[in-house]
């Protein structure tokens, strides 16, 4: 089953407001999970991945190693990361329990737990 936000989170006013709102290095597209986990969320994925940038690029699997362990241990197993250019999705998710969005405009970061 996809879950598929109905929450003022999916609301391209609130997601505009959350993201000038939080540093501008990560914008959220798509978000299901309540606010206070998606702040939380967004700044693991920017020093996830701000911890394994080098000066021509991103260590993506281990950023995403980070970001997953420190879900799981905040909010319990099973998150998932994904990180890359250029992918989409299909995927199965708790509800309450997504984000989607991109690093420095570019870069897709998909973090969901199921």
């Amino acid at each position: 089953e996809i879950m598929v936000s109905t929450l003022p989170f999916s609301d391209p006013q609130f997601l505009q407001q959350f993201n000038t709102f939080c540093s501008g290095k990560f914008i959220v597209k798509l978000v299901d999970m309540p606010e206070e986990m998606a702040s939380e969320a967004k700044e693991t994925i920017i020093t996830g991945i701000d911890k394994n940038t080098s000066e021509s690029k991103i260590d993506m699997e281990t950023a995403c190693r980070q970001i997953k362990e420190a879900m799981d241990a905040k909010y319990g197993a099973s998150w998932h990361c994904i990180i890359g250019l250029g992918f989409a999705y299909d995927i199965t998710s708790n509800k309450e329990n997504l984000l989607y969005g991109y690093y420095g405009g570019t870069v897709g970061v998909l973090l969901y737990k199921c």
